[in-house]
């Protein structure tokens, strides 16, 4: 449930409603703290307290999040290759509907200018889901490409060219790629933990009484943190939200002459 409202949400408004809940959450956090721990606490405890409990899980909570940023980043990185290469492949099947006599080329580059269209749109639209899913109107052109290409050998008595076939696997290959980098790797189970930490390490500070600039400051400090995990989630969706792998290559494919 928590999950299905989370991607109800719009981009701009997750990153204002983290923001809200992480703020409020630890500022009242450490207000319950400063009225039942620190009251009565002695300079010691104190000192205790905040260097090996606040210190420690504030911490151990940027400790995640840099974790998982890496993670998620890399994933990123690896969504937003796979649209190079995928782009490249098709340009190279294209070229080769071009050029080999063993293509029938009017019918490919219609099928394969059909699949690029497919994939910048239909494509995006199911990967940026809760549960990721490539289009069927995609797969559809895709596999009648290579469908089209062994009846037209089978007709001619001749083989399929290699180059192409190699070519489509690959772009096969690179597609379920798209699918997999859209999978989230971070668990709304991390996001929980990681807030859990920060309004315990909030509670903690309560041996500090909280005045007005240091409440500001913590406000801020906050949401850093909530602002990091926003972005995380963002990253997380790389075919979805502000932080979308771009759809430029197969676009810049689409807008350039497709006759044999």
């Amino acid at each position: 449930m928590l999950d299905a409202f989370l991607a109800s949400l719009s981009s701009l408004t997750l990153l204002l409603f983290l923001n809200a809940i992480l703020i409020a959450g630890g500022l009242l956090a450490w207000w319950i703290g400063s009225l039942t721990l620190g009251r009565g606490c002695s300079d010691e405890d104190r000192t205790t307290i905040w260097n090996f409990a606040a210190k420690g899980l504030f911490s151990f909570v940027i400790f995640l999040l840099s974790f998982s940023f890496g993670k998620v980043f890399a994933n990123y990185y690896e969504a937003s290759a796979s649209v190079h290469r995928e782009a490249a492949l098709i340009e190279q099947l294209r070229n080769l509907a071009a050029v080999d006599p063993d293509v029938d080329g009017p019918e490919v580059l219609d099928d394969l200018r059909r699949y690029a269209e497919a994939v910048a749109t239909k494509d995006w639209e199911g990967l940026g889901r809760p549960v990721p899913e490539l289009s069927d109107e995609a797969l559809a052109h895709l596999l009648e490409i290579r469908r089209e290409q062994y009846a037209i050998a089978r007709a001619s008595g001749s083989s399929v060219s290699g180059d192409f076939i190699d070519a489509w696997n690959d772009l096969e290959d690179v597609r379920h790629e798209r699918e997999e980098a859209a999978s989230e790797l971070a668990p709304t189970v991390l996001w929980i933990v990681v807030t859990g930490m920060l309004l315990v390490a909030c509670f903690l500070s309560g041996v500090h009484r909280p005045t007005a600039r240091k409440m500001i400051g913590v406000a801020i400090y906050l949401g850093t943190f909530a602002t990091v995990m926003w972005l995380i989630g963002e990253l997380d969706r790389p075919f979805a939200g502000y932080c979308q792998a771009s759809r430029l290559p197969i676009e810049r494919l689409l807008a350039e002459p497709w006759t044999p």
